[in-house]
């Protein structure tokens, strides 16, 4: 039995192995180097399912390459495919780490998932986006667990650039009853960082049934999300530190708003031009320091010279 170690790859065992297997194991190994991202980020069973496999071959196939079951062998699997794609896991830092060292792995992360965002990123699927969104009668963005920030976020922007939007209510019975409205001519977002959350999946299938157009923006292009979605964007969501960074998913977020944006210049210089002059008839805007109120200083103004 092969001993799964740092340097054997659960890709690795298998080519070492696949001859040695029995024939329901071999298709198994076949399909984990064809297929990774279903052993990365799929349940048991839906590996049993998408390749006719009972449930003990697959404990067997585990068994098999050295590790003690399929929670074992997806978590190899899940390292090598995301180390694989440019993305290894965030590496443990010692407690007595300082900030600069904890500054600079942040900024490595956040520079390695903007660039393989970009890079992934092809401009037909951005058109393809910004097409769907902007064309929708209304659009309602879900999202779930860290990223449900990011959806009223994204109905923020597209709202600025003119596309009716709106965050997907959280509780389970108001967001049934809002997706119930959904049809022809709408359109679905779901958001999902590291972890598919499953009411926004549920989301995005609910709204393809009722002939919605939907969208995913996702940290996995293989993930629920994106099997539910008709079209899906990456954003790579691996943090440093934190469990997963948004700075991917809120740059693939202002590139498909900025699309629109191109798309209708006049309509969006409008809009600001009516925020800012909503914001000065009603003096929202802080004045800069020496100009209008005084600054404020231990939280009262500086006493008036006399």
């Amino acid at each position: 039995m092969p001993d799964p170690t740092p340097t054997a790859t659960p890709f690795a065992l298998a080519r070492h192995c696949l001859e040695d297997l029995p024939r329901g194991q071999r298709r198994l190994a076949r399909a984990l180097l064809e297929q990774p991202q279903a052993f990365a980020f799929g349940s048991i069973q839906e590996l049993a399912s998408r390749f006719d496999a009972d449930l003990t071959t697959i404990l067997r196939f585990a068994q098999a390459l050295g590790y003690t079951g399929h929670r074992a062998l997806q978590a190899a699997v899940r390292r090598a495919y995301l180390d694989q794609a440019g993305q290894p896991p965030p590496a443990r830092r010692p407690a007595a780490a300082g900030a600069v060292e904890r500054a600079e792995s942040v900024r490595a992360r956040h520079l390695a998932n903007l660039a393989q965002a970009h890079r992934r990123l092809r401009v037909a699927d951005l058109e393809r986006a910004a097409g769907l969104l902007a064309e929708a009668r209304t659009v309602l963005v879900a999202a779930d667990g860290a990223a449900e920030t990011l959806a009223g976020l994204f109905a923020g922007l597209l709202r600025r650039v003119a596309v009716r939007a709106e965050r997907l209510p959280a509780e389970r019975l108001d967001r049934a009853v809002r997706l119930a409205g959904v049809g022809g001519g709408d359109a679905v977002v779901g958001i999902g960082l590291r972890l598919p959350f499953r009411d926004v999946a549920d989301a995005l299938a609910a709204a393809r049934r009722q002939g919605a157009a939907t969208l995913a923006i996702a940290g996995a292009s293989d993930g629920p999300l994106a099997r539910q979605a008709a079209l899906t964007l990456d954003a790579p969501a691996l943090g440093a530190g934190l469990p997963c960074s948004v700075v991917a998913t809120v740059a693939v977020m202002e590139l498909v708003a900025t699309e629109i944006a191109g798309r209708r210049p006049e309509r969006v210089e409008e809009i600001d031009r009516l925020l800012h002059s909503r914001c000065a008839a009603e003096d929202l805007l802080s004045a800069p320091a020496g100009e209008g109120t005084p600054p404020v200083t231990n939280g009262r103004p500086p006493a008036s010279r006399r």
